[in-house]
């Protein structure tokens, strides 16, 4: 079972209901040492409550994004995968690999929504652990 480090975590059940950053950003200026990091870390993004998918035009992307700025202003993406609505319910996990290759100092998630009524709440976090056995639950469970 992972454990989760609160200072990589991302979100922790922030709701979205358009484009947005996560609340938090890693500072790799600072963060203490996380074992295998040249080989990479994984973003973990669990879903606490299911994606809406009420008009079937909603869609979600989620990237991985890299600043010299804390506030990750004028990033550059790392890595990004957009998943269907469907595949996005109470419960579900997506990760993406997080290159090495272009980091700066900070490192954020930003979720990007469209359509007419997208919503999404998630809980996102960096590991270097293989995320397939994690089991996600909401927050106060």
């Amino acid at each position: 079972m992972a454990i989760i480090d609160y200072f990589l975590q991302l979100a922790s059940s922030q709701a979205f209901t358009s484009t947005g950053l996560g609340l938090k950003s890693v500072d790799f200026g600072s963060v203490r040492q996380l074992g295998l990091i040249d080989e990479g870390l994984f973003l973990v993004v669990s879903v606490e409550t299911a994606a809406d998918s009420t008009t079937g035009d909603e869609t979600y992307e989620f990237q991985i994004i890299t600043s010299a700025a804390a506030g990750l202003g004028s990033p550059t993406v790392l890595n990004s995968k957009t998943v269907a609505a469907a595949d996005l319910g109470k419960g579900a996990q997506v990760t993406l690999v997080t290159p090495m290759e272009g980091m700066k100092e900070f490192v954020g998630l930003n979720v990007v929504l469209g359509g007419t009524t997208p919503s999404i709440t998630i809980s996102a976090y960096l590991t270097s652990e293989l995320p397939q056995a994690n089991i996600s639950y909401p927050a106060g469970i």
